[in-house]
Formats: structure tokens, C-alpha cells, sequence
């Protein structure tokens, strides 16, 4: 068997399931190391910072190298190299524009060297004397432009971690043999292109051989294959300081520009929530939903928390919303809005923020759990079409579900162990009328056990597309990612059925949260769509106070048993397996870019980094990522949505492959579900492990959706495997047949597509 041309650092994992032992695991000891290195470098006090011009190629990756440069002394300007207003510039007198940075940064990128855009080309040809610092993409695109060329690597190496030989140049100054780099790519510089041109090799994979740095012999330009801005690479802040110094010795002297903090405005607002504390025991969550929100609502279904409410009241309203080419269009209580969604949540928000709650004596309350009164529900897939990272799709495909959708909560129940919270929006000034507290409080009080019947339809739900077809898609992507357009794709499909009646939808949500508890799950029922949602997954927490923002991305998967030694044995091997723990370290430097679009330069870091976690039918690897937010929460979730873990990275180009492959809308599944709070809090599920109810007013049916990540190292029937377990972990929970092998739809209609 071929040895693999890269390992992973956490190989070194020690193979125990005790959360003391993950304390101290080697993915642990990386985020530690590199939390540890990047805060002293970001200590280190200097006269003036050096400003860089950091040209983005769209990559999942930069506003890391920007994190990076900052930390090591840097004011980086991140600007897209297809930018229209940067490209005017260039083009006017590029040499005055360049004028204005210290140094001039590459970013890395999806594709071939040789179809960058022009504007890079303009950089570098204007660049003078200026240093210059290519990564991955950069790098490759530096050689290219001193006669070099680049070939495709026998095998890619992508979330894998090799050990580095240099030549001791100035890059890596001070720097040990061997230390530890993460690379992410698909083609190399090739040597013997070398030969006559102006640049020399500094640094090889310790074992492969392989180019992974350049120098140019007479200009300040050097080139890294790697990535020195990942997590596992523990050492990368010294080549950023290094650089610096080169930067610093070449600079033109600039007076010192005080940092400015950048302020969130927090608005003033005339209402406050109400909060009713009952002390109450063996309330059932479902009996009190039943009770008051019978028809349309929601349910939030934590560890040890419910939170249940609907649109009704004063103060609540739903909101409906679909994505188009031509500009969205949301729909609340009639009446009819245009433009983005997020932009109508932050409008909706804005209108009625406040931090304040008061109990019935005016006395202000602390409440011990994160949900506040907001607006709840889920932004689908599709809603990517208004983010940073929407790639401009030809087609409009839709699910039968909005692609995003809400409730303006004025009021909701909140059942904590033996307490209740009734929880109620007050605006001041008026009279509080008791009356609806008066019900609730009787709900709450009424609410004892009384378990609904539910038998398992007698049907088995089949795949959108068959294994077969599924396996023609692996291959599709697996070529481009040996291409270099991507490191990572995110392939789902769904697997549904018709219904000959629904009932009562809560029954079904009951069902699958008994099968399959998980900490963020959640019930949405609007108007004649269901979600029945067993998330273990958040996208995104964030803390209206601290301005703290957690992100907790899964990345491999492997089932439980029932057996105990056959069940460790299936965590031991996942918490091993190098495809899983590639998966996540990628999808862990695609988080913290997408938090650093929104967060304080220097604040994200890694505080966990592929821990094993176990739930009810599976195991999956999860990293955490946190940062201090510099701008709003909505914002913050704009420019990390979609869910890194649901498409892969480059995010944008890997978007776009997946809208050719897929051949269909995901609607609420890859999206985030929970809730916005008026306070400015958030707390977000990834929407997986998922069953949409839809046409109950009509025509009904279930669908399930499922997927996996697909790499370099993906193994065709493996993958099909992975995406079965995760659709039976629903849908055995819901139908007798479970899932089957065979096609919705023709191989020959999927493959057309």
C-alpha cells in the first residue's frame, strides 16, 4: 500500500475517550500553541505598523493571513483582486497606489496560477523594490511570473500537515528543521522550471522532497506553499515576523497612527422584556406548546432548556422570505418587502432593541439562560445569494419550504428544570395587561406528562439521486479538487417521500427527539411546513454583553453500537482517521476567516481543535472557534453564512461546484436555525440531521437531507455509507422502510443535469 505523502498533527492523539485526556490531546496542544504564539506576537510593542496590501483571490483563507500579518505588527487592507474600484486604480497609476503600503501580500486561492486575475499581475509588475509575500496560490503565481511553472502533485495535500527543511534564509530566521506546516493544495511549483530563472528554493517537505518556499535572489519577494496562517502550524507567527522585518528595513518612515475601536451603536429603545418566574416541577414542554401554540410556532430544544412561543400577541408577526436573481422579496402579515433578509432582520431588530428585563415589580432581572425575545427561525441555503460568499449562480432553484423564514416573538414560555419563565414584551409607558400571563401561567401549571401516540409510516424514503449517481458526483469533485479549484466539497442529497397525511406535525418531532436527542434542536411549524430538526451542531453563538462569538463546526462522523468495546473501537478509529481530521482542521481555518471578516483583528483563536463528541447514533470530531465581534450580530452572521461546514473551502468557489452537482435547492438544510435576540444575542444551529414536512395543507411529504465531506483522500463507497447513517439517524425515527438505495429520480435525468 502507497505511504500517504502528509500526516496529520493530530496523529499524536492519545486514544482515550475521557475528557481530561481530549484536555490535553496534540489538536488541543496545537490551538493551545498557536493561541499562545499569536497573542505574544500581537503584544510585541512597535514603533509604527507596517501597512500591507493584501490582494484577496477569493479564498476561504485570507482574512486569516490578515489575523496573522495583524498579529505580528501589521495593518493589513484586504482587497478582492477583482474588484472593480481597485482595478480602476491600478489601471489609472499603479505605481502611486502601491505608494501607499509597506508591503504587498498574495493571497492563496482556488485554480491555476495562470488565470489570476490581471490585477496581480499589475501589482507585481509595479512593485519596485517593494516586498512581496505569495501564499499557496501567491506562491505558485510568484514563480510563474519569473519563468517558472507548476504541475499537478501526485497526490493533493489538503488539511494535511507536513515537516519543513530549509536553507536558514530570511524568512525563516531563527526558525527549527523540521517544524510543522499545513498545506492545502493540488499543484506544485516545479522545480527543474527553476533552473535559469531569478528565484531559489529555501524550503522542501522534510520527507516528500517537495518545493514549499522561494526566495528571489536580488528582490525582497519569497513565496510559501503552505499555509503559515493555519492552526496547525504552530510556528507560522515567526515567518510573519520575519517578513515584517524585512518590510520594516525597506519602509518608508510613516507617522504613527493611533488604532481607532471600532463602536456598535446600540439604540435606544422604549421597551423592556417582562419575565414571570414560576417554580414548577414535571412541566412537559410539549403539553405546554400543545396548550398555547398550537397552531404556528416554535420550540428551542437545548440540553436542559425549551423555549416555546409563537406570532401572536401585540407585538408578533411572521416574516417569509424567498431569494431571487432579481432581489428578494419578503412577505410579513401581508404585507410585502424587497430586499435582502438579513437586512430586514437587522430593520426588525433595530426597531425593538433592548437589554433590559423587569420582573412584575419593575426590578431588573437577570435571566440564567442565553434565549431572549427576537425574532426565531431559520435562514436556508439559498439565502448564501445575499451574502459575501454568494458566487453568482444562472439558475433559480427553490425547495418547497422559504428559504428563509421567522417569527417576531413578543412572548414565549421558558422551561429550565423545576423553573418556568414566562417571558412577555412590554413597551414603556402602557398598561400591562396580565391577561396572556394569566393563561400561560394556567398552561404551565396544567402541563403534566401525556405522551401522544406515533406509528412509523409504513414507507421508505428513497434518494433524489442513487448511489450510482452519487458516485459520478464523488468523481466530479474529486477532479476538482485535483485540479486546485477546491479543497474540500460539501455533497449532499435528499432522500424523501410522498404522505398520505401528516396529523399532528409536534408528534413527529416528538418521535425523533426521543430517538435522537441533540443540543440544538429545535420545531418550527409555519403555516403548512414543519421542521423537525436533531442538530448537535452551532454555527454561531453570540453574546450581546461580551461581544463573544463561538463557532463549534463537526467534521467526521462515525456510528455508534451498542456494543461498548465495538463502539470505542468506532470513536478511537474516527478520533485516528486522517481524512476526518483534515476535514475538520480545514473547516477550522475556514471558520476563523469567516469570523475574522467581523471580529477585533487578533481575537480569533482555536480553543479546541478536533475533540471527540458523542451523541445518541453517532460520534462526530467538533472544533471550537472564538472572537471578539467588532460590528453588528447580524452582520457577523452574514459574512460567515453559509455554514463552512456545509460547503467546504474555498467557500465561493466550492459554492459554485456544488450548484452544478447538486442539481437542486437545499432550502432550510446547510442553513442555520434560533433565534436573534433584541438584546443583540444570537444562537444559531447548523440545520442537519434534519426532516422538512411540507405541503401539510395540501400534498404532503417528508424529505431528509444528508451528505459528507469529500477530499483528496475520499473514498467513494465510504462516503455513500456516511451520507446513508446520517439520513437513517432521522429517518428511522419517522418511517418503518428507513432509506433506500434506489433513485427518485433517472441516473440519466441527475446526470443531464
Amino acid at each position: 500500500m502507497r505511504r500517504r505523502p502528509g500526516r496529520l498533527a493530530s496523529l499524536g492523539f492519545t486514544l482515550t475517550l475521557t475528557a481530561s485526556a481530549l484536555q490535553h490531546s496534540r489538536p488541543a496542544r496545537l490551538a493551545l500553541a498557536f493561541t499562545l504564539l499569536t497573542r505574544s506576537a500581537s503584544a510585541l510593542h512597535h514603533s509604527q505598523r507596517p501597512k500591507v496590501l493584501l490582494v484577496d483571490c477569493h479564498d476561504s483563507y485570507t482574512h486569516n493571513v490578515a489575523s496573522w500579518l495583524h498579529d505580528a505588527g501589521a495593518t493589513p487592507e484586504v482587497v478582492a483582486a477583482d474588484d472593480a474600484a481597485f482595478e480602476e486604480q491600478l489601471n489609472k497609476d499603479a505605481a502611486a497606489l502601491l505608494r501607499k503600503y509597506d508591503a504587498l501580500v498574495l493571497s492563496p486561492g482556488p485554480g491555476h496560477p495562470a488565470h489570476v486575475p490581471r490585477t496581480l499581475h499589475q501589482c507585481l509588475r509595479h512593485a519596485d523594490d517593494m516586498p512581496v509575500l505569495g501564499v499557496c496560490l501567491g506562491h505558485q503565481f510568484l514563480a510563474l511570473s519569473e519563468g517558472g511553472a507548476v504541475k499537478r502533485l501526485q497526490e493533493p495535500q489538503h488539511g494535511l500537515v507536513s515537516r519543513v527543511a530549509h536553507t536558514g534564509s530570511r524568512l525563516f530566521k531563527g526558525m527549527e528543521q523540521g517544524f510543522e506546516a499545513t498545506r492545502y493544495h493540488s499543484l506544485t511549483v516545479d522545480e527543474s522550471s527553476l533552473t535559469n530563472s531569478d528565484l531559489r528554493i529555501t524550503a522542501r517537505g522534510l520527507r516528500e522532497g517537495d518545493v514549499l518556499a522561494v526566495e528571489h535572489v536580488a528582490k525582497p519577494r519569497y513565496g510559501v506553499q503552505f499555509h503559515p496562517e493555519s492552526v496547525a502550524t504552530p510556528r507560522g507567527s515567526s515567518i510573519a515576523a520575519n517578513f515584517l522585518d524585512v518590510v520594516r528595513e525597506r519602509s518608508r518612515r510613516r507617522p504613527l497612527v493611533p488604532s481607532i475601536q471600532k463602536h456598535v451603536p446600540t439604540s435606544t429603545s422604549s421597551f423592556v422584556t417582562r419575565a414571570t418566574r414560576l417554580d414548577v416541577d414535571g412541566v412537559d414542554a410539549a403539553a405546554v406548546h400543545r396548550s398555547l401554540f398550537a397552531e404556528d410556532g416554535f420550540w428551542l430544544d437545548g440540553r436542559n432548556t425549551s423555549v416555546l412561543g409563537d406570532a401572536g400577541g401585540p407585538f408578533g408577526a411572521v416574516l417569509t422570505h424567498r431569494t431571487s436573481l432579481r432581489g428578494g422579496i419578503t412577505h410579513r402579515d401581508g404585507e410585502v418587502l424587497r430586499g435582502d433578509v438579513l437586512d430586514h432582520v437587522q430593520g426588525e431588530l433595530s426597531t425593538m432593541a433592548h437589554d433590559i428585563v423587569v420582573d412584575e415589580t419593575g426590578s431588573q432581572v437577570n435571566l440564567p439562560f442565553a434565549f431572549r425575545l427576537g425574532l426565531v427561525g431559520y435562514l436556508g441555503y439559498e439565502v448564501r445569494r445575499e451574502t459575501a460568499d454568494y458566487p453568482g449562480e444562472t439558475s433559480e432553484k427553490s425547495a418547497p419550504e422559504p428559504d428563509a423564514a421567522f417569527i417576531r416573538c413578543g412572548r414565549a414560555v421558558v422551561v429550565q428544570d423545576s423553573t418556568v419563565w414566562i417571558l412577555e414584551l412590554q413597551q414603556r409607558g402602557t398598561d400591562y395587561d396580565g391577561a396572556w400571563r394569566r393563561t400561560a401561567e394556567a398552561a404551565v401549571r396544567a402541563a403534566k406528562p401525556t405522551p401522544k401516540k406515533f406509528a412509523r409510516r409504513e414507507i421508505s424514503l428513497r434518494p433524489h439521486m442513487s448511489k450510482r449517481a452519487y458516485a459520478k458526483r464523488v468523481a466530479r469533485a474529486r477532479a476538482a479538487i485535483d485540479a486546485g479549484d477546491s479543497y474540500e466539497v460539501c455533497l449532499t442529497t435528499t432522500f424523501g417521500a410522498e404522505l398520505d397525511h401528516v396529523g399532528d406535525p409536534l408528534t413527529w418531532y416528538e418521535a425523533l427527539r426521543k430517538q435522537n436527542p441533540a443540543p440544538h434542536a429545535a420545531y418550527l411549524k409555519l403555516d403548512d411546513v414543519a421542521v423537525l430538526c436533531s442538530s448537535p451542531e452551532r454555527f454561531l453563538s453570540i453574546d450581546a454583553a461580551t461581544k463573544r462569538v463561538e463557532a463549534r463546526p463537526f467534521k467526521g462522523t462515525a456510528a455508534r453500537y451498542d456494543d461498548a468495546t465495538q463502539d470505542l473501537r468506532s470513536a478511537l478509529t474516527l478520533q485516528n482517521c486522517i481524512k476526518s481530521n483534515a476535514e475538520n482542521l480545514m473547516i477550522a481555518d475556514l471558520l476563523r476567516n469567516d469570523l475574522s471578516r467581523s471580529c477585533e483583528l487578533g481575537s480569533v483563536n482555536v480553543t479546541e481543535l478536533c475533540a471527540l463528541e458523542s451523541f445518541a447514533t453517532v460520534h462526530q470530531l467538533v472544533t471550537t472557534v472564538e472572537g471578539t465581534a467588532s460590528t453588528s450580530t447580524v452582520d457577523v452572521v452574514k459574512q460567515a453564512f453559509p455554514p463552512g461546514s456545509m460547503t467546504g473551502a474555498p467557500k465561493r468557489r466550492t459554492c459554485e461546484i456544488l450548484d452544478d452537482l447538486e442539481g437542486r435547492a437545499r432550502g432550510c438544510y446547510a442553513g442555520c436555525l434560533g433565534f436573534f435576540g433584541f438584546d443583540g444575542s444570537a444562537d444559531l444551529n447548523v440545520v442537519i440531521r434534519t426532516a422538512v414536512l411540507s405541503g401539510l395543507n395540501s400534498k404532503p411529504r417528508l424529505d431528509v437531507a444528508a451528505g459528507g465531506a469529500l477530499t483528496a483522500l475520499s473514498d467513494t463507497e465510504e462516503e455513500w455509507n456516511e451520507v446513508v447513517l446520517k439520513a437513517r439517524a432521522v429517518a428511522d425515527a419517522l418511517v418503518e422502510g428507513g432509506v433506500r438505495e434506489e433513485a427518485l429520480v433517472d441516473d440519466a435525468v441527475v446526470a443531464a443535469r
